[in-house]
């Protein structure tokens, strides 16, 4: 039978409970004992719910910008493959010959 954590949200049980794996509830119980750790077994479960929760956070942030991004692309001017190669190219052409490479 693996050990398990029982919810209890706002004071109250919910009738929830998480069960551990016997390495995950061992890790628990050791960074709730180690020196300077966490004063209980729920600190522990709490800090990686806070964790996770701001791991989340910062995932959901970053999709966020990156749509914003796609979406200021969209509305902009498109640049055609062959025009994109010549802009690359004249740029190349002109660093080569301000740093004085041969190309």
């Amino acid at each position: 039978m693996l050990p398990s954590i029982t919810l209890i949200q706002g004071g109250a049980h919910d009738g929830q409970d998480v069960d551990l794996d016997h390495r995950s509830a061992g890790g628990v119980r050791a960074r709730a004992h180690r020196r300077g750790g966490y004063p209980s077994l729920s600190a522990v479960v709490q800090r990686g719910l806070d964790l996770l929760r701001s791991q989340t956070d910062a995932e959901e942030a970053v999709t966020d910008a990156l749509r914003e991004l796609v979406r200021q692309r969209r509305g902009g001017a498109f640049v055609s493959p062959t025009d994109m190669k010549g802009r690359v190219d004249r740029m190349i052409r002109r660093k080569r010959r301000e740093h004085g490479v041969e190309g």
